[in-house]
């Protein structure tokens, strides 16, 4: 998969599936992080980057964390309503990674 270009950072879809934490190593390996998103602009980006990959537009994890013990459920990802969730962290799904790197 490529890396993709929004306002000075680069994302790429991670469409194999990995529980939170494999996949936040996935992006490390790569120079990046689960994506962290502070924008409706950010976040509208990343909603179509999951549907050019996925046009279910199902789980996908974010780095975005709830570790309020509350059901066991204390990763974050997008839902197939494009809504923000907590969901057990073990869980196995696709994920996008960020990162300030230069896009390739």
């Amino acid at each position: 998969m490529f890396w993709y270009s929004f306002n000075n950072r680069c994302y790429k879809y991670i469409a194999a599936d990995m529980d939170w934490a494999d996949a936040e190593f996935h992006c490390v390996s790569e120079g990046a992080n689960l994506v962290s998103i502070h924008s409706q602009g950010e976040e509208n980006f990343v909603k179509s980057l999951i549907k050019n990959f996925d046009p279910a537009e199902g789980y996908t994890w974010i780095g975005l964390r709830q570790p309020d013990n509350a059901g066991n459920e204390d990763c974050g990802h997008t839902n197939s309503l494009q809504k923000w969730n907590d969901f057990p962290c073990s869980k196995t799904i696709p994920s996008v990674c960020a990162s300030r790197i230069t896009c390739v």
